[in-house]
């Protein structure tokens, strides 16, 4: 049978080499804070290990030239577990041979014996330096989170399943006048209605994180306000607790101004149909006096006739001043009537089949052959004479506006030319005068209604005729384009497809 003493090594042996092994720094104390035992992953040199045993912490500490504030944290401590005969855990912060700070997490156990006195503490300290680094840069950015939501112009909570509030930024105080650790109970007494869609909305399998709800809160001044919120994922730190971040922004003002201007739109709609009431009213009246003018100018020229003054140019002279300022007055009505028309959005397009070659022919017969100034219209027809598709009546108001105007801005000039071409799935109008032409900084707002170019002088016109031309074209699926040299002349560029569908403006 084996001795005692040698059953006894061996379990020694045995048990030291359990320690020897452990992953942490283990020291065994006497009550006297002196070292009894120490292993290898504390002490790794055979003579520390040996110089050691027997001497105090302190005097380890002294002799390695740590601060003494370090033993006398270490006795502190110490004693405190002899005490209270329970378990002191504690951090401790030292640098290493190369200046490097280094942290441990120690703890001091007291052997209690029967209870009643301590014989020896059993010291043990685990290095957590990387654990330690990576906390302090989480607690970094941490506090550069908190900081960036902090400065930001939105309210800011972050809120659990269990609609709990871990975080709130600054701007809930500013603006709303509560403090972080109320805002749950401000929420479950005022504001149900957000907590209640934010419930259902995690409830539902669908849920779109990133859609945008509304809420009615009152600022800390007792405004109304409007916030817009967004909800959004957190973090997970598993699969049972989740958070989410609501970011709330005041849209109070974007309301009140979407609903400023909405006012502002339908007062303009209720002014324009006024208008246009007004102006189709003004219009329809003022072709009766018209009429009877008219007509009393034709009667004077009968009884002249009649009374023998028919061949007196005096009398014919006047009559056709007044039935050319009436042309001038009637036209100047039908063209603020249309304009009234199309403010109000009543005109559409009724498109119908025609033959371009008859149609002009006839048209420029019946009015340019010759214009009123005896000057006759140069007219050209290229390509087949295929059939087109376009609203006849705004056809004709727009070629005799275009020509009208080519023969009244180039006075004693040489007649203006229109060519008419048609080709496979297009069709197109220029027009080309050698008048007066049209300054380079007027052509841009040419087409707006009662905009005339700068060089008119005192050739009459209302300003609107361009702006109905352009209308109709448009609404027949045309462009239109210009081209002008100031003294030299103008050329209008309309161009057309041959098929066309009604469109409701």
């Amino acid at each position: 049978m084996e001795s005692l003493e040698q059953i006894v090594q061996e379990q020694k042996e045995y048990f030291e080499s359990l320690l020897n092994n452990v992953p942490a720094d283990l020291v065994i104390f006497n009550k006297e804070h002196r070292f009894e035992f120490v292993n290898t992953k504390a002490f790794p040199g055979k003579f520390i290990r040996e110089w050691v045993i027997g001497k105090t912490d302190a005097e380890y500490l002294a002799f390695n030239h740590y601060p003494t504030q370090i033993a006398e944290e270490r006795k502190k401590y110490f004693e405190t577990a002899i005490k209270e005969q329970t378990t002191v855990e504690f951090e401790e912060v030292t640098e290493d041979s190369d200046g490097k700070t280094v942290y441990h997490l120690r703890r001091y156990y007291p052997i209690v014996k029967n209870g009643i006195s301590v014989e020896k503490v059993i010291s043990y300290a685990i290095d957590i330096t990387d654990l330690k680094l990576r906390e302090i840069e989480m607690q970094k950015r941490a506090g550069m989170f908190r900081r960036l939501v902090n400065s930001m112009n939105q309210l800011v909570v972050i809120m659990h399943e269990d609609l709990s509030i871990t975080f709130a930024n600054k701007k809930w105080l500013e603006v709303i006048g509560v403090k972080s650790n109320q805002l749950q109970h401000y929420f479950l007494e005022g504001e149900k209605t957000f907590l209640a869609s934010f419930s259902l909305m995690l409830h539902n399998e669908e849920l779109d994180t990133e859609k945008e709800l509304k809420v009615y809160m009152e600022s800390r001044a007792g405004n109304k306000l409007i916030l817009e919120y967004s909800i959004v994922p957190f973090f997970e730190t598993d699969a049972d607790h989740k958070s989410w971040a609501v970011f709330f922004t005041d849209i109070t003002e974007h309301i009140r101004a979407e609903e400023e201007l909405k006012n502002i739109v339908e007062k303009e709609h209720k002014l324009n149909e006024l208008k246009s009431s007004f102006v189709s009213l003004v219009s329809h009246e003022l072709r009766t006096p018209l009429s009877v003018i008219l007509s009393n100018s034709d009667l004077i020229n009968q009884h002249a006739d009649y009374i023998g003054l028919g061949e007196n140019g005096f009398t014919k002279k006047y009559t056709q001043r007044i039935t050319d300022q009436i042309d001038i007055m009637t036209k100047l009505l039908n063209d603020f009537l249309v304009v009234g028309k199309i403010e109000s959005k009543k005109i559409i397009s009724k498109p119908e089949q025609l033959f371009p070659q008859e149609v002009f022919k006839q048209l420029f017969k019946e009015f340019y052959s010759p214009w009123k100034d005896g000057r006759k219209l140069d007219y050209i027809f290229s390509g087949p004479n295929h059939p087109v598709y376009i609203d006849p009546t705004q056809l004709k108001h727009i070629v005799t506006n275009l020509i009208d105007n080519a023969f009244k801005y180039s006075r004693d000039k040489k007649a203006p030319k229109v060519k008419v071409n048609i080709r496979g799935n297009s069709w197109s109008i220029l027009i080309t005068d050698y008048g007066i032409g049209i300054p380079k900084e007027d052509t841009a707002n040419l087409f707006n209604a009662f905009v005339r170019g700068s060089n008119v002088g005192d050739i009459v016109g209302t300003g609107v005729g361009l702006m109905i031309v352009k209308y109709f074209i448009e609404l027949n699926n045309g462009t239109i384009m210009l081209r002008s040299v100031v003294g030299k002349g103008t050329v209008f560029y309309l161009q057309f497809n041959h098929y066309h569908e009604s469109v409701d403006k």
